[in-house]
């Protein structure tokens, strides 16, 4: 193991009359094909696209799912997901309680900045009967291999390839 000491400095600027909301830093990394020398190398980080750390996604709504009583009927949220990064990604969804939650579709590929409409549905069931407090929706995205073909595969998110993922609480009122 080797320790790397990263120097990251600010330009003076106004403070408060500048819209510093989108300011990031992001740092890549990715191993070294064997025996390389340690030396960097550019390439290391272009390929298949597999080894860059996905972009960012912004979901509608952004931070929990809320579903409104009465729970003796099926409801079905509608949520947004845009693909903000340059690159093509492939996504999933998963569920915390597949007995009661339901997500359609699952899966998918979005193009950047292109954006889906994905169904939440929440069966009916006996509230205040039944744990709710640990259900939420997760996304999880992966950018797709150069040249891959716009069909969703799963084994994307089965190899090297980083993935990041945003939860999504649900939130029962009574």
């Amino acid at each position: 193991k080797e320790n790397a000491l990263i120097a990251v400095s600010c330009d003076a600027f106004a403070y408060g009359q500048e819209d510093t909301n989108n300011d990031r830093v992001t740092i890549e990394w990715t191993n070294t094909p064997d025996g390389a020398a340690k030396q960097f190398r550019r390439e290391w980080f272009q390929g298949d696209g597999m080894s860059v750390p996905p972009g960012d996604i912004a979901t509608q709504p952004g931070t929990k799912i809320v579903f409104n009583a009465p729970y003796d009927d099926k409801h079905t949220y509608h949520i947004k997901v845009t693909n903000s990064s340059a690159r093509r990604i492939g996504w999933a969804f998963k569920t915390t309680n597949m007995k009661r939650l339901g997500v359609d579709p699952a899966a998918g590929v979005l193009d950047p900045k292109e954006n889906a409409l994905i169904a939440v549905s929440c069966d009916a069931f006996a509230y205040g009967q039944e744990d709710t407090n640990n259900d939420r929706v997760t996304i999880e995205w992966t950018n797709t291999p150069d040249g891959a073909a716009k069909q969703f595969r799963r084994e994307w998110f089965q190899g090297d390839g980083m993935v990041r993922r945003k939860n999504l609480p649900i939130e029962y009122n009574p």
